[in-house]
């Protein structure tokens, strides 16, 4: 099989045209954007919905090129798609991790959410962590109260120490998105 066929089987799952797929594709073996723009990327074109399948089509269509008779690269140049795959996946992870403790936590409290506003966070910290600050005013609800937007970011705040150093872009921006955080923490609670 090859990457058009994988395509046709992964754009039959997600209702959307084959060739969509393959362009993904394409461009993912030939981008030089960090891992987090490319997983940002899908997002935005296939939605929050999908990314899990798109990451596998991307996966399968990656192992199916490596073993056609007329592959897309050379075999280092595999080596090296593969660890930005692996890096994509841990982000996934990471994002799955991070949406679903938020959901629970909305849940546990019964507070209307959007699992989009949640994943679009996530994604807009790593990639613009200087705006992590704006980014939390477009998650949190306007009428809730400032214990609650605390509460909310202090639980935030606690799952991006969790996060591994490795998935953001610059070794500094985890630290740039606590301080962030422990910014909006101070305003929530009035401390100066």
């Amino acid at each position: 099989m090859n990457v058009a066929l994988k395509a046709r089987i992964f754009s039959s799952k997600i209702d959307v045209k084959p060739y969509l797929l393959r362009e993904s594709y394409r461009q993912f073996i030939e981008t030089d954007l960090s891992e987090i723009k490319i997983y940002a990327s899908w997002i935005s074109t296939y939605g929050t919905q999908n990314r899990k399948i798109i990451l596998q089509f991307i996966e399968n269509a990656t192992i199916t090129d490596i073993n056609s008779n007329d592959p897309s690269c050379s075999r280092i140049e595999f080596g090296n798609l593969l660890s930005r795959l692996n890096q994509i996946k841990t982000i996934k992870s990471c994002d799955e991790f991070f949406v679903e403790s938020l959901i629970n936590y909305y849940k546990s409290k019964a507070i209307l959410f959007h699992e989009l506003n949640i994943a679009l966070f996530f994604i807009g910290a790593l990639e613009e962590p200087n705006a992590t600050g704006d980014f939390l005013d477009l998650l949190l609800k306007v009428d809730s109260s400032n214990e609650d937007k605390g509460k909310i970011t202090q639980l935030i705040y606690n799952l991006v120490k969790k996060l591994p150093l490795y998935i953001f872009i610059n070794e500094n921006d985890k630290e740039i998105i606590k301080d962030q955080l422990i910014d909006k923490l101070n305003t929530f609670f009035h401390i100066r």
